[in-house]
């Protein structure tokens, strides 16, 4: 059923492509906040535990949008939460290529917990539209699929 909706198929690829990047982009965080930004290990390590109140802020957001929006509900939500991302990742990247320390690090530190509105703002919403679009008996399938695309994705 999931491969047979064109609009399904479209959809996971964008989850799948959202889901390599954030994975990308963890598996380099230590080193880059080691060797690029100049943290010791310890404060390279608060990235992991940072990033958690970002996702909760973001999942609290979601639901407000999804419950307030007079039409487009998860797939407006998704569709701010996929904005939202590309702003963290851009300055991210504008962090990378900065002289000043200090703007450096706000644009980065910014750029990462807006990453973790992102997340929280899309997880959930995608599993929303995902889970609307099957019918009753595909529903374990739509979740099946829903956790397969992070684990390839980190593969």
């Amino acid at each position: 059923m999931i491969f047979r909706d064109s609009f399904l198929v479209g959809f996971l690829f964008v989850n799948l492509l959202a889901y390599i990047s954030m994975a990308g982009a963890i598996t380099v965080i230590g080193g880059y906040l080691l060797l690029v930004m100049d943290y010791s290990q310890s404060v390279a390590s608060l990235a992991g535990l940072q990033q958690q109140v970002p996702i909760i802020i973001g999942v609290y957001l979601g639901i407000i949008l999804q419950t307030q929006m007079p039409r487009g509900g998860p797939y407006t939500t998704e569709a701010i939460g996929l904005f939202t991302g590309v702003i963290g990742w851009l300055m991210m990247g504008v962090a990378g290529v900065q002289s000043s320390r200090e703007f450096m690090n706000a644009m980065w530190w910014s750029g990462f917990s807006i990453l973790g509105i992102c997340f929280g703002l899309t997880q959930p919403a995608s599993t929303a539209i995902l889970s609307a679009r099957a019918g009753v008996d595909d529903q374990a399938q739509v979740q099946d699929v829903l956790r397969a695309v992070p684990q390839a994705a980190t593969a």
